[in-house]
């Protein structure tokens, strides 16, 4: 069975490298970063054959990180079929945050503190239902 390969972008450290070891311990391929650059740098990378770099079965991001938002690096790619399915996590979950990342295309909006449990859950069954 090939595994799913997921994007984490989370800005903090310690947050960030415990959703990594949690995700590949449940067997999936992780790739983390830790700012809204990088988190738009590695999209356009998934979605153009030539980078040879392989495309996402899910992202997993902040809302809120250094450089730019996860939202405003999904708004900046353009939210199409092409994309991965996205969850965002915020810990300033008004409802203008939750509106703007469902228009963008966000499968899930999480508030923080997350629950791993709850998150490892949802993933593991959103990828087993054919969407990885």
């Amino acid at each position: 069975m090939p595994r799913n390969r997921l994007l984490v972008a989370e800005d903090d450290r310690a947050l960030r490298e415990l959703m990594v070891q949690i995700l590949r311990s449940d067997g999936h391929e992780v790739l983390a970063v830790a700012n809204g650059n990088d988190l738009l740098y590695t999209l356009e990378g998934s979605l153009n054959p030539r980078t040879g770099v392989a495309p996402f079965d899910l992202v997993i991001s902040d809302v809120r990180m250094p450089g730019q938002s996860g939202l405003n690096a999904f708004a900046q790619v353009g939210y199409g079929p092409q994309m991965p399915p996205v969850v965002f996590m915020t810990a300033f979950g008004d409802e203008d945050v939750h509106q703007r990342a469902i228009h963008l295309g966000a499968i899930a909006v999480l508030d923080k503190p997350v629950d791993f449990d709850e998150l490892r859950v949802f993933v593991k069954s959103y990828l087993a239902h054919g969407h990885g």
